[in-house]
């Protein structure tokens, strides 16, 4: 996603992270930080690892909401929880920095050049989180799994301007980001390759129409 201290020294860094109070979490593979995402005054920033926001249907499915990873900002008033239905789940050892949003609006010395580009990577990974959150709408918005598939190959494609696609998920995770049931998409999948429209290697998918 991005670096919030790109830009930003070592030294210069742990006097921001120190005047904003930040504090450095740590935690281990298949921990719950549902917490993380309860309180309105707290924005917190992935420094290293994975957390997936995972909503419960009531037929017993997952769908992923939010995959975040390295250099993700998340909190209460950036991703939208459903406290009954959803959890948030670290799937590798993660590192995380929590802030409080008003220390960081009100930093006792905004003329410092590093607060300054703090904010404007904040910034930026939020134009991205955005952009991100707009693309999987419009592979919600298609109708049926084929659709959903060719839609994200298609954002795929463009965003790496290649032909060849590496899906960053597994398909089980794949199935769980455009919302459908898992065995349907490998079905559909196994179609579109029958009827020459992708050819499938692992995690590469090669387009082969245009």
């Amino acid at each position: 996603m991005g670096n919030i201290f790109e830009g930003i020294s070592n030294k210069n860094k742990r006097k921001l992270l120190k005047t904003l109070g930040a504090d450095t979490l740590h935690y281990k593979k298949d921990t719950s930080v549902i917490r993380l995402f309860k309180d309105d005054n707290i924005i917190n920033f992935i420094v290293k690892g994975n957390v997936k926001v995972v909503l419960n249907t009531i037929n017993g499915n997952q769908i992923i909401t939010e995959d975040l990873s390295d250099g993700d900002v998340f909190s209460s008033t950036i991703n939208y929880i459903d406290e009954n239905e959803t959890d948030a789940i670290v799937t590798e050892d993660t590192e995380i920095i929590s802030m409080n949003q008003k220390d960081i609006i009100d930093f006792k010395d905004n003329s410092k050049s590093y607060y300054n580009i703090f904010i404007k990577n904040l910034f930026i990974i939020m134009t991205k989180k955005i952009s991100e959150r707009n693309e999987r709408i419009q592979i919600l918005t298609k109708k049926t799994i084929r659709y959903r598939l060719l839609e994200y190959f298609e954002i795929m494609r463009k965003k790496n301007n290649s032909l060849n696609i590496y899906l960053p998920y597994n398909y089980i995770d794949l199935a769980a980001y455009i919302a459908v049931d898992r065995s349907a998409m490998s079905r559909e999948l196994s179609n579109l390759k029958d009827e020459g429209f992708i050819n499938i290697k692992g995690k590469k998918i090669t387009i082969l129409y245009k």
